[in-house]
C-alpha cells in the first residue's frame, strides 16, 4: 500500500491528466462511432398437429439457425452482390465476426423471433436484414416441411435505427489506455517547461533591475529639467503679461493728448500756413571800415520806428494766433464737424 501511494503521489498529475483524457476520449467515440441496426420480426406457425406440439423446440431451432457458420455461408452463396470480409480468416473468426453483426431474440411466450443486423451504413444494415430474413426460410425448409408443419411469415421489419456501439467495454479500455498515455508526456512537458519559464522570468527580472539601476541618475536629471522648465516658462508669463498690461495703460492715457494734437494741427493748418524759419546771418567781419556814426544814428531811428511798427503788428498776430483754450478747441472741433468751417 505504501508503494502503491507513493507512485499515486509521484505521478498525480499523470494519473489525473490520464483519467480525465480516458473519459473524453470514450465519450467522443462512443457518441461519433455508433452503428445502424436493422430489425426484422418473423413468426413461426404450426400447420401439422405434431408440430404444434413440439412448437417450443420449433421456435428455439429455427432461432439459432441464423448464428451458424452455414448460415453465413448460405447468404453469401444466394446473394453475390454480399461481399466476404474475413473470407482470408478461419472458421471459427469468420463465425465470431458474423455473430457480430447478428443477433436473434426470441420470447418463451410467443413464436415471433426477431433478427437485428449491425452495420456503419444504414443501407447495408437494411439490405442484409432482409437478404438474412429471406435465408431463413431457405433454411428453414431444409430442416422442416414447410408447406405441411411449419410456416414462417415476415410480420415486420425491416427497421432501422442508430444505436450506440455494443463493444463499449473494449472502447472504454482503448480511451483510458490512450489518455494515460497522453497524460504522462503532458505532465513531463509541462513540469519542464514550467522550469524553463521560471528561469527566462528571473533573468527578465535581473534585466529589468540592472536597466532600473542604470536609469535612475538620468531619471533624476529629466525629472529637475521640467521643473526649471516650469519656472522659466511662469516667469516669462508674468513678464509678458506685465508688459502686455503696460501698453493698454498708455494708450488710455494719451488718447486724449492725440485728440487734442490733432485738433491744434487741423486747426492750423486752416488758419494760419506754417511758414519755415528764416535762416540767422553770420556775424560780419572784423576788417570792415567803419562809416559815420551820424549817418547810423539816422538810420537807428528809422529802424526803431519800423521795429515799432512790426512789434505792433506781431502783437496783432500772436493775439490772432495763439494757443486756444479747451472750451475753444472744443467748439471748433464741432464747427468743423458740421462743415462751418
Amino acid at each position: 500500500m505504501e508503494k502503491i501511494q507513493s507512485i499515486f503521489a509521484e505521478n498525480k498529475k499523470a494519473i489525473l491528466w490520464g483519467a480525465a483524457l480516458g473519459a473524453i476520449f470514450f465519450v467522443i467515440s462512443f457518441l461519433s462511432f455508433r452503428v445502424y441496426e436493422s430489425t426484422v420480426s418473423i413468426m413461426i406457425t404450426a400447420k401439422s398437429e405434431a408440430a404444434s406440439f413440439q412448437m417450443d423446440e420449433v421456435v428455439a431451432n429455427i432461432s439459432k439457425l441464423p448464428e451458424t457458420l452455414a448460415f453465413y455461408d448460405r447468404l453469401l452463396a444466394n446473394n453475390l452482390d454480399v461481399r466476404d470480409v474475413v473470407y482470408s480468416k478461419n472458421q471459427t473468426q469468420r463465425r465470431d465476426f458474423w455473430n457480430e453483426i447478428v443477433s436473434v431474440k426470441s420470447d418463451k411466450k410467443s413464436s415471433i423471433i426477431e433478427i437485428s443486423i449491425e452495420s456503419f451504413d444504414e443501407n447495408v444494415a437494411t439490405q442484409l436484414a432482409n437478404k438474412t430474413a429471406r435465408t431463413l426460410f431457405d433454411t428453414a425448409n431444409l430442416y422442416y416441411n414447410v408447406k405441411t408443419d411449419v410456416d414462417l411469415r415476415l410480420i415486420d421489419g425491416p427497421i432501422t435505427k442508430k444505436v450506440s456501439i455494443s463493444q463499449w467495454p473494449w472502447l472504454l479500455l482503448a480511451s483510458l489506455a490512450l489518455g494515460f498515455a497522453i497524460g504522462f508526456v503532458i505532465s513531463q512537458t509541462s513540469s519542464l517547461l514550467l522550469e524553463a519559464l521560471s528561469k527566462q522570468f528571473e533573468k527578465i527580472k535581473e534585466w529589468k533591475q540592472m536597466r532600473m539601476q542604470e536609469s535612475s541618475p538620468t531619471k533624476k536629471i529629466e525629472t529637475e529639467e521640467p521643473m526649471e522648465e516650469e519656472k522659466t516658462s511662469g516667469s516669462d508669463e508674468r513678464a509678458v503679461e506685465a508688459v502686455a498690461a503696460e501698453p493698454k495703460k498708455d494708450a488710455e492715457k494719451s488718447l486724449e493728448d492725440k485728440e487734442l494734437e490733432t485738433l491744434n494741427k487741423i486747426i492750423q493748418q486752416d488758419i494760419y500756413p506754417n511758414f519755415p524759419e528764416m535762416p540767422k546771418h553770420a556775424s560780419a567781419p572784423d576788417n570792415l571800415p567803419i562809416a559815420d556814426s551820424s549817418f547810423y544814428m539816422a538810420d537807428e531811428k528809422m529802424n526803431e520806428e519800423k521795429v515799432a511798427e512790426a512789434n505792433e503788428e506781431t502783437s496783432e498776430a500772436e493775439q490772432l494766433h495763439r494757443e486756444p483754450t479747451p472750451e475753444e478747441l472744443k467748439k471748433r472741433l464741432n464747427e468743423l464737424l458740421k462743415g462751418k468751417i
